[in-house]
C-alpha cells in the first residue's frame, strides 16, 4: 500500500518510502486500538458500569500519564543499547497482551464491582509498557523521517489516523448501544476491547517491517545517563517549554475525564451521540491539520500553539451552559474546539521535535513527556477529589445555576487560560508574527471563522497587541525614556524598529557571505516588520502637532525606501553594500522631540 503518492515524496528513496508507508499503516492500526481502549469514552463507561467512584475514574485517567515517567527508564535502555526497534517491539507486545487480562478480570472476580481495583492495577502495568514503547518509537521514527518533510509527513499520518479513529469510534458507539440492549453492556465492552487488542497487535506487525537505524555516538554508562537526564533541564529554552507543558497538562487533567462523566451521567447522552460529537471534534481537526502543517512550516509552531491554546482553554467553560435541552450546542463547540486541539497537539509536538538535538533525542522526549505527564496525571486525581467535594454544592448567578462538575470546569478553564501566558516565553528563532498567521488563515474559508473567533476572544481577554495608553512610557533600545504622554505607540512597534534596524545592518554588512536560506529568512522577516511600520503611521496621526507629524512621516518614508533597497539587493546583489543611515535612531529622536513640545 502506498500512502505517499503526491509529488512531495517522489524524491525519497524506495526503502525510506516503504518504511514511511509502514509507519502510517502502524498508525492506522494503533488508532483503532487506542480509540477502543486507552483513550476513549468507552474506558470511562466501562469503569462506571463496574461502579467506579470519582476518585477511581480520576486514577484510571491519570495512570497513562504517571506511566510516562517510565519513559526515562526506556530512554536509558535506548541510549545504553542503541536498539530502539527491539525495545519498542518487546514493550509494545507485552503491554497490549495485558489487555487480555483486563478483559477476563470482570468474568472471574465476583461481584463485578470488586474487579475495579484489579483492572486499575493491570491497566497501570500496560500503561508503563506502552510508555516505554512510545519513547522508543518516537526516537526511532523521527530519526528516520527526512527533516524537510517532518511537518508534512506527520500531519498526513495524523490526518489518516484521525479519520479512521472517527469511523472506528462511530461504529463502536453504535456497537455498545446496540449490544448493550441485545446482550448486556458488560459483554459489549469486553468484545470491543478484544477487537481493539487484535488491532493493537497488528500495528506492531507493521512496525516490525521498518528498518532499524542505529544511534550514532558511543553508548552511555549509567553515570553518563544521569548526566544526560539532567542535561535537558540545564537548557533554559527547554525549561520554558516544559513550564508551559506542566501547567497546561495539569489544567487539562483536572476536568478531562469528567467531561465524559458529565455527558453520560448529567446530560444522559448515549454512546453513539457522544462518539458522534467526538467525531465532529476529530474531523474538524483533521480538516485543519493540513493547514496547521503548512503554517508551522512557514511561520513556526509557537504562534500556532498561542492561537489554538486560547480556544482550547474555553472548552470546559462551554459545558457550564449545556443542559439536556440545548446539548446540540455541543455541535459548533466541538467543531471549533477540534480545530484548536489539533493545532495545539501538532504544533507542540513540532516544537519538541525541532528543539531536541539530533543526538540523545529520546532523553529530551522522555524528559518533557515525564514532566508534563506527571502534571496531567495529578490533575484527574485532584479533579476526582474536588468532584466529591463539589457534589452537593450549587450557586446561582442571575439566570444560571452552577453545581457539581460545573465548578471543576471553571477551575480547569481558568488554569488553561493562565498557562497560555507562558507561551510567549518559548524560544523559537524561526517564529513569525501572530498577525501574519491570522492573515494567512483568513485566506481559507474554513479557517477564517476560527481566526475571527480567536481575534474576538483575544480582544475580550485583552491578551495581545494592546497599544500603550496615553501617558505610558516608551523605552528605546538604549533603555532611556524617549516619550511621555506624547504619542500612543505600542511597545511592539518600537521593537519592530529595533529589529528592522538590526536586520538591515546585518544584511548590508554580511550580504556577500549570506547563503540562500539566510537571505530568504531576512527577506521574510523584513516584510513582516514592514507591515508593523504601518502601525506607527496610524498612531502618529493622533499627534496634534502637524509639523512634528510631517517630520515623523517623512522619516518613515525614508525607512521604507531603505528597506525596499535592501530587499532588492538581497534578491539580486551578491556583493556587500554600504550600511544605510541609522534611520531608527532618527525616528526615536523625533519621537523624543515630540514628547518635549
Amino acid at each position: 500500500m502506498d500512502f505517499l503518492k503526491d509529488k512531495g515524496y517522489q524524491n525519497i528513496d524506495k526503502l525510506t518510502k516503504k518504511d514511511l508507508n509502514n509507519v502510517i499503516a502502524d498508525g492506522l492500526s494503533w488508532q483503532i486500538f487506542f480509540t477502543l481502549t486507552f483513550g476513549s469514552v468507552f474506558l470511562i463507561g466501562f469503569a462506571l458500569l463496574l461502579g467506579a467512584t470519582p476518585v477511581q475514574i480520576g486514577l484510571l485517567s491519570s495512570i497513562p500519564f504517571f506511566a510516562n515517567v517510565a519513559q526515562i527508564i526506556g530512554s536509558y535502555f535506548i541510549e545504553r543499547r542503541g536498539r530502539r526497534k527491539g525495545i519498542y517491539l518487546s514493550a509494545a507486545i507485552a503491554g497490549r497482551l495485558l489487555w487480555i487480562a483486563i478483559i477476563i478480570t470482570p468474568l472471574f472476580l465476583l461481584p463485578v464491582e470488586n474487579s475495579m481495583w484489579m483492572i486499575i492495577f493491570i491497566f497501570a502495568l500496560s500503561s508503563i509498557l506502552s510508555s516505554v514503547s512510545g519513547v522508543a518509537w518516537l526516537s526511532w521514527v523521527t530519526t528516520m523521517v527526512p527533516r524537510n518533510i517532518l511537518g508534512k509527513f506527520f500531519s498526513k499520518r495524523i490526518a489518516y489516523m484521525s479519520f479512521l479513529g472517527v469511523v472506528a469510534g462511530l461504529l463502536a458507539g453504535f456497537f455498545v448501544d446496540y449490544l448493550g440492549i441485545v446482550m448486556s453492556p458488560l459483554s459489549a465492552f469486553l468484545i470491543l476491547f478484544s477487537i481493539g487488542t487484535l488491532l493493537g497487535m497488528l500495528s506492531i506487525l507493521f512496525m516490525s517491517r521498518v528498518r532499524e537505524f542505529p544511534i550514532e555516538g558511543e553508548r552511555v554508562t549509567f553515570e553518563k545517563f544521569k548526566d544526560l537526564v539532567k542535561s535537558p533541564f540545564k537548557n533554559p529554552d527547554f525549561i520554558k517549554f516544559v513550564r508551559f507543558g506542566v501547567i497546561w497538562g495539569f489544567a487539562l487533567g483536572v476536568a478531562g475525564p469528567f467531561i465524559f462523566v458529565y455527558q453520560i451521567k448529567v446530560l444522559e447522552l448515549g454512546y453513539m451521540m457522544i462518539v458522534a460529537l467526538s467525531t465532529l471534534f476529530v474531523v474538524s481537526g483533521v480538516i485543519a491539520l493540513g493547514k496547521w502543517g503548512y503554517i508551522v512550516d512557514k511561520y513556526g509552531a509557537k504562534n500556532v500553539v498561542a492561537i489554538t491554546a486560547l480556544i482550547v482553554s474555553l472548552y470546559p467553560l462551554f459545558f457550564i451552559f449545556i443542559t439536556k435541552e440545548n446539548y446540540l450546542l455541543l455541535i459548533p463547540i466541538n467543531i471549533l474546539s477540534g480545530i484548536a486541539w489539533s493545532g495545539v497537539d501538532f504544533a507542540s509536538a513540532q516544537i519538541l521535535m525541532r528543539s531536541a538535538p539530533q543526538t540523545n533525542k529520546s532523553v529530551y522526549f522522555s524528559a518533557f513527556t515525564a514532566a508534563s505527564g506527571i502534571a496531567f496525571a495529578i490533575g484527574p486525581i485532584i479533579g476526582g477529589l474536588l468532584a466529591n467535594i463539589f457534589a452537593g454544592m450549587s450557586y446561582s448567578v442571575m439566570f444560571f445555576t452552577f453545581s457539581g462538575l460545573h465548578f471543576l470546569f471553571i477551575i480547569s478553564g481558568l488554569l488553561r487560560l493562565w498557562s497560555t501566558s507562558f507561551i510567549k516565553d518559548i524560544h523559537e528563532p524561526e517564529a513569525g508574527e501572530i498577525e501574519d498567521v491570522l492573515s494567512d488563515m483568513r485566506t481559507n474559508r474554513f479557517m477564517e471563522v476560527f481566526a475571527n473567533f480567536y481575534s474576538v476572544t483575544r480582544f475580550s481577554f485583552g491578551i495581545l497587541n494592546i497599544p500603550l495608553a496615553f501617558g505610558m512610557r516608551v523605552v528605546g533600545r538604549s533603555g532611556v525614556i524617549i516619550g511621555k504622554g506624547a504619542i500612543r505607540i505600542g511597545s511592539g512597534t518600537v521593537k519592530a524598529f529595533v529589529e528592522m534596524d538590526r536586520l538591515i545592518r546585518m544584511a548590508t554588512s554580511e550580504l556577500g557571505k549570506m547563503g540562500y536560506k539566510n537571505r530568504m529568512n531576512i527577506i521574510q522577516r523584513l516584510n513582516i516588520l514592514n507591515r508593523k511600520i504601518k502601525i506607527l503611521e496610524t498612531k502618529a496621526s493622533r499627534v496634534g502637532d502637524e509639523k512634528s507629524l510631517k517630520e515623523v512621516q517623512s522619516e518613515i518614508v525614508k525607512v521604507r525606501t531603505d528597506t525596499s533597497t535592501i530587499l532588492n539587493k538581497l534578491k539580486t546583489t551578491p556583493e556587500p553594500t554600504k550600511a544605510p543611515e541609522n534611520y531608527m535612531q532618527k525616528v526615536l529622536n523625533l519621537v523624543n522631540r515630540i514628547a518635549k513640545r
